[in-house]
C-alpha cells in the first residue's frame, strides 16, 4: 500500500550514519509485517485523505487529541533510545485511556536477551516494541534507573507483565503516520540513527516528537532537542528503521491504588 500523495521517497533518509550521529537506534532486526501486522489492514483503520488531513489542520476550532506529556523520559547517555520510545507510547496509551500514571524503567526492555540482552550497543525499534507488547514495562518503582543494564529479577519481571502494549502494529505509509497523529495516536520512528516519539501534527510536512535526551544528547548537525518536545520534517525520516504503534495497552483498573 503506497502513499499516493507521498511527496517524499519511501526510503528516507541516509543509512550512511556518521559514527558521532548514531545515538543508539539500529537497523530492523525482522522483515516488514512478521513481528506485527499492519496498521493500514487494522479492521476499522481508514487512512484519511491528503484532503481530509488539511482540513483537519487548517480547522481553527480543532480540538488537540493529543496531550503532550508533562513527564521526561532521560536515557542518560545509554543507547537504549528504542526502548525509551516504546515505553514513552505506553504511557501516552495509558494517558489516552485514562489509567493510571505510572513511569516506566526502559532498562528493563533494552537487557532482555532479542533486545540488548545486557550490552549497552543500542537495539532496534521492531525488538524494543515487540518486547513492549510481550514482557510488558516495569515500572519505575519496581526497577528504578540505579539498576542500570542488570538482568531483570522475578519481582521485576511480574511487575511488568500487569503493563503490556496491546494492539500493536507497523505503519507502511507516510499517510497512516499522519493519520495516527491526528487521531492523537503516537508513533515511534527512526531518524539518523535515534528513536523518537511523535505526538502531534504540525502541518502536512512536519510534526512534533517528545525526546528522551537530558541535556547530555546535543550533537552538531543534530535536529533533534535536547529533552521536551521538538519539530521535524517528515522527510527527515527514515522508514527502514520502521514506524510503530500501539493503539491500546493493558487494562489495569483492577490494580488498587496500593499497586505500582
Amino acid at each position: 500500500m503506497r502513499d499516493t500523495d507521498l511527496t517524499i521517497p519511501d526510503h528516507i533518509g541516509s543509512p550512511d550514519l556518521d559514527p558521532a550521529d548514531r545515538c543508539g537506534l539500529l537497523p530492523r532486526q525482522h522483515q516488514p509485517g512478521s513481528v506485527c501486522g499492519f496498521v493500514e489492514d487494522a479492521p476499522g483503520f481508514e487512512i484519511f485523505t491528503p484532503a481530509q488531513c488539511q482540513q483537519l489542520l487548517a480547522d481553527p476550532d480543532r480540538v488537540l487529541p493529543t496531550k503532550r506529556p508533562g513527564w521526561q523520559l532521560d536515557q542518560n547517555g545509554h543507547g537504549s533510545c528504542a526502548s525509551e520510545s516504546g515505553c514513552e507510547s505506553i504511557m501516552a496509551v495509558r494517558e489516552r485511556q485514562n489509567q493510571k500514571h505510572v513511569k516506566f524503567n526502559p532498562y528493563f526492555n533494552y537487557v532482555q536477551p532479542d533486545v540488548g540482552g545486557g550490552r549497552d550497543r543500542g537495539s532496534s525499534l521492531d525488538s524494543n516494541l515487540r518486547s513492549v507488547r510481550d514482557d510488558g514495562c516495569c515500572p519505575m518503582a519496581v526497577r528504578p534507573r540505579s539498576r542500570r543494564l542488570a538482568r531483570p529479577t522475578s519481582e521485576e519481571t511480574e511487575a511488568a507483565s500487569q503493563y503490556k502494549g496491546v494492539e500493536f502494529f507497523e505503519l507502511q505509509t507516510v499517510a497512516a503516520f499522519r493519520t495516527l497523529l491526528l487521531s492523537g495516536i503516537p508513533v515511534c520512528a527512526g531518524y539518523r540513527g535515534h528513536a523518537i516519539t511523535f505526538y502531534e501534527l504540525a502541518n502536512y510536512n512536519q510534526a512534533w516528537y517528545h525526546n528522551s535526551w537530558g541535556s547530555w544528547g546535543q550533537k552538531p548537525h543534530f535536529d533533534c532537542k535536547v529533552g521536551g518536545f521538538g519539530l521535524l520534517s517528515l522527510s527527515k525520516l527514515y522508514l527502514p528503521y520502521g514506524m510503530y504503534t500501539f493503539l491500546t495497552a493493558t487494562d489495569t483498573s483492577h490494580l488498587d491504588e496500593s499497586g505500582y
